[in-house]
Formats: C-alpha cells, structure tokens, sequence
C-alpha cells in the first residue's frame, strides 16, 4: 500500500498525518455528540465533581490586615464600592477576586510583598 502511495506523490508521513486527522475529527464528532446526550439527558455523564464552595468573611480579612476599607480595596486593586458590597452581603467575590481574597485569608505575607515590591 505505501508504495502505491509512494507512486502517486502522497508520503507515508503524510498518510499518517491524514489518518491521524480522521481519527481526531471522528473523537471530537463523538464528543460533541456524547455532550448533546448528556444536555438532553439520555445519557449520564461519566465523571461529575462537587466542590464545597466556603463563603468568605471579607470584613474578617479586611480587619486581619488592620486596614480601612479604602485602603484595603487600594491594595486589592478594587473600588470601594466593590468591597463595600462584599462586606455587606450584597454581592460575593467571584473568580481572581475569591482566589485573592483566599490568598489573603491565609498567607497576607504573600500579599504584602506583592504589593510594597517596586
């Protein structure tokens, strides 16, 4: 068959490439297919993960850093409002603004030498 192939101009790394291509689209047509099942709920997925979401006193890790709210949303990069807002329930921390805060909760060290570094 390669030389056949070889004949005809096509090389044998290139078979494999092209073979290879075949393979990926018909996994990835597969998944998607799989993932169609699963949204309409014919099909159960095969792996799930639950995580426990902790709810964060922001206030508490303000008051451990003995700064003002002011101060504290300066150093965090955020307005006041925003912190304002997280103190008081209105709103939760989401995303790179939870993982800070966390970061802050337990290692402030780290977070001051962020921000006193030049």
């Amino acid at each position: 068959m390669i030389l056949v192939l070889l004949d005809t101009g096509v090389r044998a790394t290139e078979l494999c490439k092209l073979q290879i291509r075949h393979i990926d689209t018909r996994n990835r047509r597969l998944q998607v297919e799989g993932g169609k099942a699963i949204l309409r709920g014919e099909q159960s997925a095969s792996r799930t993960s639950t995580y426990a979401v902790r709810s964060l006193d922001v206030r508490q890790i303000r008051e451990n850093f003995q700064l003002s709210q002011s101060e504290f949303a300066a150093v965090l990069g955020i307005r006041i409002k925003t912190l304002q807002n997280w103190e008081q329930g209105r709103r939760a921390p989401q995303g790179p603004a939870r993982v800070l805060l966390q970061v802050a909760a337990k290692h402030p060290e780290a977070v001051w030498d962020v921000v006193r570094s030049p």
